[in-house]
């Protein structure tokens, strides 16, 4: 007798039709359908337009070719960023702008991990990605999510600093509102007040009995809370052991202080350590926020950037640190293949500090400082005078030192600044015979000073000193002729640029005329703005010129 059994066909999901997929999908949350969408290629390229058509996000028609133009998110549309992360179609983005905070609501702690997770995914798969720009100031969160945040952070950087290409350049910036203020800063500075002497001779107080037994009772009480700190603390269990590619944390040093000018400064250590990348080869690096130079990522940043060798693109701007703070930091960074240094708006560098990192990197081709303002006293010539008094004590110390020419940044071809940082930079060249005072051993040397210099671009975008910047153009320009007379008349081994071009930028351009042979010309190929800058043809918006 046989038992007709019924056959119990067995069937896959992937076997229903789009169609069902489609209604399914209006079932489910924001995060069932990416969870869907991310199980295989049919649904990601199936279920993903549903899930931006619901936040109202189109991409552009070149995304189903696999590149994308350049993106930008804010707070409200945080949430798309994890969707376009698992499109398995993109693989290249030209840039990536990402805001994680909304001024007009309020964006879920959960929004925000989300969309840091999606960048780190994205900087980890994408074959290019050209350039990535984040704000990463959060406010309203509790201070474990900030820690938290500081992590989520420091994993998107390594993300983009470790890419193999080594195509991505990165920008932090920072917003006009956001706030920085309850942010510790790397250093606290202590300055001690000099007790004041007073001719009569002060009453010795008393000391109270009770101030002893306050303090006796206060010791006692941190002893005990340390000793039961060490008993119940317990540490926790290492869930990566065995691996050994798990990047090594930043350390801080000892809490030493460290001595200037009377003041005593202390290195604040970070709130909790932070994995700096194995193999960084980060190209381009514009810190326009003081996110990354305070406590929290202050030494990550320095150590980032002295081990990134393929560094050659540094800017600078809207970095709320005091003078005292660059004091000790720009001694601490050596960048070897440093080519371009932007140094803008909101940077307190003193001119002795910009000096010396400067006289440290001789490898630069172009200096702006066009956003600058000069923490200092800008003597014309001063600079060339500092150098080339170090370049004396250093060459008296050494043998057949006397007639030798010294090149300050000698590589360097564009300059775009002042009129007053013009002229302390081009000031006419120095040299240094020996006095009458010297002995008769001293050395003579004479120092040059941008040998290699092609363009000179002069702006001036401060209402605060913009008269006094016209005034000083016109030094400028006999500057620039008194060189290029020196040049012709120098011998023709000479390396000095006979040819060097002026252009006029931002509301100098208004007021300010180039004479017609040091103007710039197509032909020259590093013309700015096509035929403008003369201060003659065209008059346009300055504000265009000076970058924030």
């Amino acid at each position: 007798m046989s038992l007709n059994i019924p056959h119990i066909c067995s069937s896959s999901l992937l076997e229903l039709p789009n169609e069902l997929f489609l209604v399914i999908a209006t079932y489910l949350d924001n995060d069932g359908l990416l969870y869907l969408s991310a199980t295989c290629k049919r649904l990601n390229l199936l279920l993903l337009p549903t899930l931006f058509k619901r936040h109202q996000y189109s991409l552009p028609a070149s995304s189903m070719e696999g590149s994308l133009p350049p993106l930008s998110f804010n707070g409200e549309s945080l949430v798309v960023l994890p969707a376009i992360a698992i499109a398995s179609y993109i693989h290249s983005i030209e840039d990536i702008d990402c805001a994680f905070f909304a001024y007009n609501r309020y964006v879920l702690p959960k929004e925000i991990f989300d969309a840091a997770r999606a960048l780190h995914a994205l900087a980890t798969r994408l074959r290019y990605l050209g350039h990535l720009r984040f704000n990463p100031y959060v406010a309203g969160h509790s201070m474990h999510e900030l820690f938290g945040w500081s992590l989520a952070v420091c994993a998107i950087l390594n993300s983009a600093i470790e890419r193999p290409e080594g195509d991505c350049a990165i920008t932090v910036y920072s917003g006009l509102r956001d706030d920085y203020v309850s942010d510790p800063r790397p250093y606290s500075h202590v300055f001690p007040n000099q007790p004041k002497q007073s001719s009569t001779n002060p009453v010795p107080r008393l000391p109270n009995p009770s101030q002893y037994r306050l303090s006796l009772g206060t010791a006692l009480v941190q002893k005990v809370r340390k000793a039961l700190a060490s008993i119940f603390r317990r540490r926790r269990p290492s869930s990566n052991t065995a691996n050994h590619n798990t990047p090594p944390l930043i350390t801080c040093p000892s809490p030493s202080p460290l001595y200037h000018n009377g003041i005593h400064s202390t290195l604040r250590p970070p709130a909790l350590p932070l994995h700096h990348p194995l193999k960084p080869t980060l190209t381009s690096l514009s810190i326009h926020s003081s996110f990354l130079l305070h406590a929290n990522f202050y030494l990550w940043t320095v150590q980032t950037l002295n081990a990134s060798p393929a560094l050659s693109v540094l800017s600078l701007a809207h970095i709320d640190l005091s003078h005292y703070d660059w004091h000790l930091t720009l001694p601490r960074l050596t960048l070897s293949a440093l080519q371009v240094l932007r140094v803008g708006a909101g940077v307190n560098v003193s001119v002795p500090d910009l000096d010396d990192f400067l006289g440290r990197h001789a490898g630069l081709i172009e200096l702006d400082l066009r956003g600058h303002v000069a923490i200092g006293a800008l003597v014309p010539g001063f600079a060339v005078k500092a150098n080339l008094e170090g370049k004396v004590n250093g060459a008296a110390k050494g043998k057949n030192a006397s007639g030798r020419v010294e090149e300050f940044l000698p590589n360097l071809k564009k300059l775009l600044a002042t009129p007053d940082y013009l002229l302390y930079f081009l000031t006419e060249d120095a040299s240094s015979p020996p006095s009458s005072s010297s002995p008769p051993s001293s050395p003579s040397i004479t120092l040059v000073t941008f040998p290699a210099l092609h363009y000179i671009a002069a702006a001036s975008d401060d209402d605060t000193s913009y008269p006094y910047q016209i005034g000083l153009f016109e030094a400028v320009v006999d500057c620039l002729e008194m060189r290029r007379e020196r040049v012709i008349g120098a011998s023709s081994n000479s390396r000095m640029n006979a040819k060097t071009k002026l252009e006029v930028l931002g509301r100098l351009a208004w007021h300010c005329q180039v004479p017609e042979h040091l103007r710039v010309k197509e032909s020259d190929g590093f013309l700015s703005g096509s035929g403008r800058g003369n201060g003659s043809e065209r008059r346009r918006n300055w504000s265009a010129d000076v970058w924030d």
